[in-house]
């Protein structure tokens, strides 16, 4: 059913009026006048008898052509046509003079032998009758006898008998079945002559100029691919006495009056749809698929709104062609395996990536650094990273216009290495994790675990009395002060952060700022550790805190390679008379451990060997 083959072919003949006003400034935009310069019309001959060229030789023939236009013209109460005639000048076509793509079959039919028009820049149109008529004139005429340069005429009507005038025309054919090239182009090398001593020979050969149209999309919106070309429709021969100029041969060229018009139109969607329930029916049905998509994600993207957040530094990181290219490369190689312990550790190559990464390892390392005097700025250093992340959180937004670009962009089609690396469809593959995580937290095994876990803890926690109190907390009485929003407030606390409202975003910024401020007046706890490890790190567990002899060759190994290259092009910029950091040096100083202060010095001092560490 949906094959190209099960199509629809048409063909209908009009009958054009060549008897009205043709114009001539513009012929190819006027359908009874063909202008064989924008076509690829063209047309080559040749005369021999008994393999000689006789069109070089003017003491048997004389072969010349015209252009003529023909006007009717009234003088003294008499009408009578009125011709002008333009010469127009031919030689051996060669393998460039004739208009045809395959110089194979030019060469194997033998037309690079045969003769061209130098110039191709000639239109044809009207009739006999009509006010202008153009047509094309192409005589031979044998050499008269008594002139002192002729042969005689013995030998000439010798090579009257032996001779043989062939023509080779650029014609076309209609492929209906082959849908990449419809419209086929061949040479026709099927016209030739015999002269005939005594007599004149006469020929039209009509030149159709066609249309076509073909509709070859399953989903057809009514613009059809449409062509023009001409066709070698008919011949009409006619015989005369010679005249007594010695005309032999008379061919003209001139156009049909009649038009040849091929349609084209495969079996389509709409057709489909038609038969399966009418058109109402598959508008109806399209408009419910479509009303399906919407209503559904605009609800899931209401509940990952109120749930999940994104980074915004994700979306200040724009992806241009070289970057794009770096990542299709490193892709595959984002595991790097260290010698020290024998681990996989997966190297981050985007600045977000490497912020939260380093934020994690800054984290792990206060364990060890606590205890020396650079404890308290380290721990400064981490809250100051947590501090950043937190404020380049922002509300996840997807409407209306993200779900038309969904569905005409085909965004279903793509997947998620494709819309990772491209801008313009990020949001579409936020939308998709966050709904694959959002059914994955509301399976109803996760649900049972959960509820299952939340009573063991209050078994564990609560004694008898507590778990009588919590069933009468005030919590759960409704009455009409009740308020249905949560503890943080009637709006979200990211919402907050993106409002235009000064206010707002100024109230935010206190409770962070008074938030990290705790956390720096006293020593982190376990748990504030993993809250804090919650903030840069989706997943962590007790053995992020293993290992803890062989830390610090990691923390070497981790910090060489997973440095922020800003800082490289940063430190490379640097003039060679600067021997010693300043004070904003001294200030990134703080962030790497006292084994890579050393490094640093050295760096400083020599940055070739810094390119070498790749510090």
């Amino acid at each position: 059913m949906f094959k190209k083959g099960n199509t629809a072919f048409t063909k209908a003949s009009f009958l054009n009026d060549l008897y009205s006003n043709v114009e001539i400034h513009n012929p190819a935009d006027n359908k009874r006048t063909v202008d064989t310069g924008h076509s690829q019309f063209d047309l080559a001959f040749q005369f021999t008898a008994d393999g000689a060229d006789l069109v070089s030789d003017p003491t048997a023939f004389t072969f010349f052509i015209n252009h003529v236009e023909q006007e009717w013209v009234t003088e003294d109460g008499v009408t009578y046509p009125k011709r002008n005639y333009t010469n127009i000048e031919f030689e051996k076509c060669g393998e460039t003079h004739f208009s045809y793509d395959n110089l194979d079959e030019i060469k194997r039919i033998g037309v690079d032998n045969y003769y061209c028009f130098k110039h191709k820049n000639y239109s044809i149109g009207g009739s006999f009758y009509s006010p202008k008529y153009h047509y094309l004139e192409m005589k031979l005429r044998r050499c008269v006898s008594g002139a002192s340069s002729c042969k005689s005429d013995s030998e000439i009507e010798a090579l009257v008998k032996a001779s043989r005038f062939s023509m080779a025309i650029v014609n076309t054919v209609v492929d209906l079945k082959d849908y990449k090239k419809p419209v086929q182009y061949m040479i026709d090398d099927g016209l030739f002559w015999e002269l005939v001593p005594d007599f004149r020979k006469k020929t039209d050969i009509f030149l159709r100029k066609n249309e076509a149209s073909f509709e070859d999309n399953y989903v057809q919106l009514g613009f059809p691919k449409e062509e023009e070309f001409y066709q070698v429709a008919e011949t009409n021969d006619r015989f005369e006495s010679e005249s007594s100029k010695g005309d032999m041969l008379s061919i003209y060229l001139r156009i049909d009056k009649i038009t040849d018009t091929y349609e084209r139109q495969i079996y389509s969607i709409g057709e489909l749809l038609g038969q399966a329930g009418g058109f109402y029916g598959a508008l109806v049905g399209i408009g419910s698929v479509f009303l399906f998509i919407f209503s559904e994600r605009l609800f899931v993207s209401s509940v990952l709104r109120k749930i999940y957040q994104i980074d915004s530094w994700q979306e200040k990181e724009k992806l241009d062609k070289k970057l794009r290219e770096r990542h299709r490369k490193e892709y595959k190689n984002q595991f790097i395996q260290y010698k020290p312990d024998g681990r996989k550790v997966k190297v981050p190559y985007t600045q977000s990536e490497k912020f939260h990464h380093q934020a994690f390892e800054d984290i792990k390392r206060m364990n060890y650094l606590e205890a020396n005097s650079e404890g308290n700025q380290f721990k400064e250093n981490v809250l100051e990273r947590c501090e950043q992340s937190m404020r380049e959180r922002k509300v996840f937004k997807y409407g209306y216009k993200d779900i038309l670009h969904y569905l005409f962009c085909c965004a279903f089609c793509r997947r998620k290495r494709s819309m990772r690396l491209k801008p313009g469809f990020r949001e579409h593959l936020y939308f998709e994790i966050g709904q694959e995580k959002l059914l994955d937290e509301l399976d109803c095994v996760t649900i049972i675990k959960a509820v299952r876990q939340l009573k063991l803890l209050t078994a564990v926690l609560l004694n008898k009395r507590q778990k009588f109190l919590m069933k009468f907390q005030r919590n759960n009485v409704i009455d009409s002060s009740s308020s249905g929003t949560s503890d943080e407030g009637q709006m979200n606390i990211i919402d907050l952060m993106a409002s235009k409202n000064k206010k707002h975003v100024e109230i935010v910024n206190k409770k962070i700022n008074k938030v990290i401020e705790s956390f720096c007046d006293k020593p982190f706890q376990e748990i504030d550790k993993r809250v804090i490890s919650g903030i840069v790190k989706k997943r962590f567990s007790d053995s992020d805190n293993e290992n803890e002899n062989d830390h610090d060759s990691r923390v070497n190994i981790g910090s060489s390679i997973l440095e922020d290259e800003a800082k490289i092009k940063y430190l490379n910029n640097q003039e060679r008379k600067l021997r010693y950091p300043s004070q904003e040096q001294a200030r990134y100083r703080c962030f790497v451990c006292p084994v890579a202060q050393t490094l640093w010095r050295t760096c400083w001092d020599d940055r070739k060997a810094c390119r070498i560490w790749r510090w």
